[in-house]
C-alpha cells in the first residue's frame, strides 16, 4: 500500500498488487485484483485539484501499472487518467428502480423468465454455502469448468484462495450461494461480495448438466432479489472483459452499462524492452525447433 499525504493532514492510500516480470528485472503493478475496480482510498474524498495531484503522483511513481477505473467513484472515476485508457464496461442493476423484489422480473428478457420458471419446476433451490464441504463441491465444479473453457479461461485460481475466503465467510461481506437439486446435489454457485449498499458478483461455476434447467438464470434472479431485501442499491455483475457471450447473458437481466475502462501504463526502459523482445524471439525459435523434431 502506497500513501500520498498533504500538508493539512489529508492522506490517500493507493493499494496495489506487485508482480515480478522479466525474471525479476522489472516489476508490474495492478490496482484492483482479478480485473476488478481499483483506485485510491481517502476518508473524506479529494477535491478536483487534488484528484489531479494524486494522478500526477501515481504517474511519477508507477511505470508499469494496470488500473481498472471504478465507475462508482464519482469525480474520481477517471482519476485524470485521460491517456492510456482501454474502453470497457460493467453491467449493473439499480435496485432502487424496483418497488419490490418481484418487480425486476418485468425487465428480464422473456428467455430469462422462461429459464427461471423451468428451474422452479425442476425443483432447484438456493442456499448459502455454510460448510467447507459445500465450498469443495463448488471448487470441483470450477475445475470442471476450467477444462471445459480451455484456453478461453480468463483466469485460474487455486483451492487455497477459496479456502481462505471460506474462513472469512462468517462476515456478511462474503457469501457463496449454491443451487441444489431435489437430492441436495450442488449444481452450481455464485461467490458475491457485499459492501454497504453494493452487491457484486465475483465468481461463478456450474455443472453443465444443469444448464438446460436454467440453473444460472435461476440463481442470479434469487441473488438480485436477496440484494434488494438487504437494502442494496446496486447489483453489479462486474466487467466481462473480452467475453461477449458473458456480457450478453448479463444484459438479458435488463442491466445498464457503466464505463469501467482500464488504464494501462507500460513504460519499460530500453534495455528491458530489448531483453523482452529477445525472450519472445527465443521462445518462438524454441517452439519451431520443438515442432520440427517431433
Amino acid at each position: 500500500v502506497f500513501a500520498c499525504a498533504w500538508e493539512d493532514g489529508t492522506r490517500a492510500l493507493f493499494p496495489v498488487l506487485k508482480s515480478r516480470q522479466l525474471g525479476g528485472l522489472a516489476c508490474g503493478y495492478q490496482s484492483g485484483p482479478a480485473g476488478c475496480y481499483g483506485g485510491w482510498l481517502c476518508r473524506n474524498g479529494l477535491s478536483a485539484e487534488r484528484v489531479g495531484q494524486m494522478t500526477a503522483w501515481i504517474r511519477a511513481r508507477f511505470d508499469n501499472l494496470v488500473w481498472r477505473i471504478n465507475p462508482f467513484a464519482g469525480e474520481c472515476a477517471s482519476g485524470g487518467a485521460a491517456t492510456g485508457l482501454r474502453p470497457d464496461s460493467t453491467e449493473v442493476i439499480c435496485l432502487e428502480e424496483y418497488a419490490d423484489p418481484d418487480a425486476c422480473l418485468c425487465r428480464y428478457r422473456p428467455s430469462v423468465r422462461n429459464k427461471i420458471h423451468k428451474a422452479q419446476r425442476a425443483g432447484l433451490r438456493v442456499r448459502p454455502a455454510d460448510r467447507l464441504a459445500d465450498w469443495r463441491a463448488y471448487y470441483r465444479l470450477y475445475e470442471q469448468a476450467l477444462v471445459r473453457w480451455g484456453p478461453r479461461a480468463g483466469s485460474r485460481y487455486g483451492w487455497e484462495l477459496f479456502r481462505l475466503l471460506y474462513e472469512q465467510c462468517g462476515r456478511a461481506e462474503i457469501r457463496l450461494w449454491v443451487v441444489t437439486d431435489r437430492d441436495d446435489r450442488i449444481a452450481g454457485g455464485n461467490l458475491n461480495f457485499y459492501f454497504g449498499r453494493h452487491c457484486v458478483e465475483w465468481h461463478a461455476a456450474f455443472d453443465e448438466a444443469y444448464f438446460s434447467r436454467g440453473v444460472r438464470n435461476f440463481l442470479v434472479h434469487h441473488l438480485i432479489q436477496d440484494a434488494q431485501r438487504r437494502g442494496c442499491r446496486w447489483y453489479d455483475f462486474n466487467p466481462s472483459g473480452p467475453h461477449d457471450g458473458t456480457r450478453r447473458f448479463k444484459q438479458a437481466f435488463g442491466t445498464r452499462s457503466l464505463p469501467a475502462p482500464v488504464w494501462v501504463r507500460q513504460e519499460i526502459s530500453l534495455p528491458l524492452r530489448v531483453l523482452q523482445q529477445a525472450r519472445r524471439v527465443a521462445g518462438g525459435l524454441k517452439r519451431r525447433v520443438f515442432v520440427a523434431t517431433e
